[in-house]
């Protein structure tokens, strides 16, 4: 397998990719070879373990063996005991940058709003184009108060009304019961293909 940086393209075997197709660089400074290497495993991507979490996996194991016979529990423990983890799928140096990444406070690394690309972009830069959106009086408003405790109190009495009057079953009552509710999270994506990279807002 060769890299071939120079001219944003990715050589494997081959066959080339475009690298703007799955890392783009919206930030001030400028990518290395290492950061372009471990991000262009994507957003998705999971680090193999270093090693098995044998007491979890016994633990699950044990509780869905249950209604096998003996011979079968010594033949399922058996290959437990043989498990070992998976080779490993990022380098040292990658390994090493992803930290590094994550450590910087400087620059954010996100997904963009479509595709599979993953987008560098300045911390700085994310936040005041977040600001602009929200500053956007006409569809966002400043709240004196969290209203999420009222609204799930609320929720849960028409709840409890609608299940003491046999509207819903117990069952589906305590599916839909709300406790230690969060109010939703914003953020959001650039969108690559638009001049100036502004940001869909999610919620």
């Amino acid at each position: 397998m060769v890299r071939h940086w120079g001219h944003k393209y990715l050589r494997y075997g081959n066959n080339y990719y475009n690298y703007d197709k799955w890392v783009l660089n919206i930030s001030s400074e400028p990518l290395t070879d290492a950061e372009k290497s471990a991000l262009k495993k994507g957003m998705n991507f999971a680090i193999a373990p270093r090693k098995i979490p044998f007491a979890e996996f016994i633990a699950a194991v044990e509780d869905s063996i249950t209604k096998l016979s003996a011979d079968e529990k010594l033949t399922v423990r058996a290959r437990m005991s043989r498990a070992h983890p998976p080779s490993p799928n990022a380098t040292a140096s990658e390994m090493k940058t992803l930290q590094h990444l994550r450590k910087d406070k400087s620059r954010l690394v996100i997904t963009a709003d479509k595709g599979n690309c993953t987008v560098i972009m300045d911390r700085k830069d994310y936040h005041d184009k977040v600001k602009e959106l929200l500053g956007d009086e006409s569809t966002y408003k400043v709240l004196k108060k969290d209203p999420t405790k009222k609204t799930e109190r609320d929720m849960n009495g028409i709840l409890l009304k609608m299940y003491r009057e046999g509207t819903i079953r117990e069952n589906l009552y305590r599916r839909l019961h709300s406790s230690d509710g969060l109010p939703p999270r914003f953020y959001g994506l650039p969108k690559i293909h638009k001049n100036g990279y502004p940001l869909r807002p999610i919620v």
